[in-house]
């Protein structure tokens, strides 16, 4: 797995917060959909996520679910 730069410093970070204009970056739809795919392969051929890991997580997060959500404060 690769991992690219992105500039990143603390005054883009600033300005990105500061800026009421949105990004024009963001990914959403197709680039989105073909984004998480690329993530997906990739932490297969890593073996980042082992395939037992992935159904436990695929259970945890089905909908609609037939867990009970905890009583009391948590």
């Amino acid at each position: 797995m690769t991992f690219k730069k992105v500039g990143c410093s603390p005054a883009n970070i600033c300005d990105r917060y500061l800026s009421l204009q949105p990004e024009s970056n963001q990914l959403t739809g197709a680039k989105l959909e073909k984004f998480k795919q690329n993530a997906i392969k990739q932490a297969h051929e890593t073996k980042l996520v082992q395939p037992e890991q992935l159904q436990q997580l695929t259970e945890i997060l089905k909908y609609p679910t037939n867990r009970q959500a905890p009583e009391g404060m948590y």
